[in-house]
């Protein structure tokens, strides 16, 4: 049911809002009141197609908007459903046309094309003009005549319920079978990528640990040389640090034996030369350990240099080629799947 019809600059119209009530309503007039005018309004409305020489003159665009009752409306439902457009008992309908050619049509306010418009016009209104009735001459509408007099609201209302089911069962078989063309045509490439990433066997975090033991091994002459210098300062050598220290030590504890004020010293000097021994001991097994292996150094350098390689190649970093690599299994097995 119209509710309230809206016009605004459309041709001698400047604006104009008319409330319908229920039944019968007769809007009457003398020969050039306007009549058909609210009439071709009305049509345009229903989505009629217009050109900008209907907008009154001197303004900037011509609107038309009517508020429809659309409660229980199962097919203005779909409609607005099928345009993503959000369900309400009422619905509004608006043209809008500009001097500079636009043509806007509206939904609840949102944005659709003059089809739809058109689409929801024949379901709100039947226009009867002068020798004409057009909704028995749509052939399109015969169906609805037919149904109603048959009284198969619910039978009909069964059977689009069951259609729309068939009609999701038969989308998600196409997608099915679309997505196992789709793994039949990539099969071939999967398992090439899937050997490929399997002959490296890339572990994960294992790029950071080898690139941190291939900087010890570049360096491994380095670290033996500084080493070997630390443990001849700190021990080795004739004058190092630590026969300085016991040599200052024994002078101490003579001061100490001589004024006690100089014991708690003695003790303070006993730490620093067991911290010197201690260190001594750690410089002396990490040089113990340290060995020059130039093949182990070619071998890390060779399946690090592979490792990047993959990373490139699939995704920039070892977690994308990780991710990478579960995603082809996945798919194989899918693909599999199909073929069993």
């Amino acid at each position: 049911m119209l509710k309230t019809l809206y016009i605004k600059d459309y041709a001698l119209l400047e604006q104009i809002s008319i409330e319908f009530e229920k039944g019968l309503n007769i809007i009457t007039g003398e020969t050039g009141a306007g009549k058909s005018i609210l009439i071709d309004a009305m049509s345009l409305l229903l989505g009629e197609r217009a050109s900008n020489e209907v907008i009154r003159k001197g303004a900037e665009k011509a609107i038309v908007e009517g508020i429809f009752s659309a409660e229980n409306n199962e097919r203005i439902d779909t409609l607005l459903e099928q345009n993503e457009i959000e369900k309400s008992n009422e619905l509004i309908v608006r043209r809008e046309l500009s001097v500079k050619g636009s043509n806007r049509c509206f939904l609840n306010d949102t944005p659709v094309a003059l089809n739809v418009i058109k689409e929801v016009g024949n379901l709100l209104v039947d226009l009867h003009g002068q020798h004409e009735h057009q909704s028995l001459l749509r052939t399109e509408t015969h169906i609805e005549f037919l149904d109603d007099f048959g009284s198969l609201e619910q039978p009909l209302a069964d059977y689009k319920k069951e259609y729309d089911q068939l009609h999701l069962l038969q989308k998600n078989l196409n997608e099915l079978r679309a997505k196992e063309n789709l793994l039949k045509e990539k099969k071939d490439l999967y398992e090439f990528q899937r050997k490929e990433i399997e002959a490296i066997s890339p572990l994960e975090n294992e790029d950071e640990s080898i690139s941190s033991e291939l900087h010890i091994l570049e360096n491994s002459e380095q670290l033996l040389e500084l080493t070997n210098d630390i443990s001849q300062q700190l021990y080795d050598s004739e004058k190092s640090i630590y026969d300085s220290l016991i040599k200052v030590q024994l002078k101490i504890n003579a001061l100490a034996k001589i004024d006690k004020t100089f014991a708690e010293t003695s003790g303070e000097l006993q730490s620093v030369v067991a911290v010197v021994n201690d260190i001594t001991d750690v410089v002396r097994k990490y040089n113990a350990q340290i060995e020059l292996e130039p093949q182990k150094l070619e071998e890390l350098r060779s399946r690090f240099q592979s490792i990047n390689l993959l990373k490139k190649k699939y995704g920039g970093t070892l977690q994308a080629l990780l991710d990478h690599y579960k995603k082809i299994l996945n798919e194989i097995k899918l693909a599999e799947s199909f073929e069993d």
